[in-house]
C-alpha cells in the first residue's frame, strides 16, 4: 500500500509540474491582457483534473484489494480511497505550487524532487523514523504520503 501511495503522489506531483510549465506563457499573456483572474484559471483547473484525480487512486485501490486481499468492507475500502483522493490532491497542489513558482521547466525540474524525495523518504517506510536524525526528523510532520500510509495501515 506504501507504495501505492507513493505512486499516487508523484504522479499528479511531476504531471502538474509539466502541464503548467508548459501553460506558463499562454497564462501570464492572458493573465496580464485580464483576460481571467487567478482563481477562474485555478478552479478551471482543478475542475479539468478532477475526474482523472477521482479515477485514478479508484481504479488503483480496486486493483490492490482483489490482488492482494485487504480489509473488504465498505467502510475500510472508503477509508482507503479518501486516504488515496486526499493523497493526490495534496500532490496536484503541491506540483502547481512548485511550477508557479520555477521560471522555467528546468528550474521546476530540478526543484519537484528536492521536495518529493524527503517527502517519499520520510512518509514511514523507507527511513525508520525512530532512528531519524533530530535536525531532519521534522520532515515526517509535514510529509502527507505519511498520513497517508498510516490511514490506509488503519483501514
Amino acid at each position: 500500500m506504501f507504495m501505492l501511495s507513493m505512486m499516487l503522489f508523484n504522479l499528479p506531483m511531476f504531471s502538474n509540474v509539466l502541464v503548467f510549465q508548459m501553460e506558463r506563457a499562454t497564462f501570464l499573456r492572458e493573465h496580464c491582457n485580464q483576460m481571467y483572474s487567478l482563481p477562474a484559471y485555478l478552479i478551471s483547473k482543478i475542475l479539468v483534473e478532477m475526474p482523472v484525480n477521482m479515477i485514478l487512486p479508484l481504479l488503483m485501490l480496486l486493483l490492490m484489494n482483489w490482488s492482494v486481499g485487504y480489509n473488504s468492507t465498505v467502510k475500510a475500502f472508503f477509508m482507503q480511497y479518501f486516504a488515496l483522493e486526499l493523497n493526490v490532491i495534496i500532490a496536484s497542489a503541491l506540483g502547481f505550487i512548485i511550477s508557479a513558482n520555477s521560471e522555467s521547466f528546468v528550474a521546476a525540474n530540478t526543484f519537484a524532487p528536492a521536495i518529493a524525495i524527503p517527502v517519499l523518504l520520510f512518509g514511514g517506510l523507507v527511513v525508520n523514523l525512530s532512528l531519524a536524525p533530530k535536525w531532519l526528523a521534522w520532515i515526517q510532520w509535514i510529509s502527507p504520503v505519511r498520513y497517508c500510509f498510516e490511514c490506509l495501515c488503519i483501514a
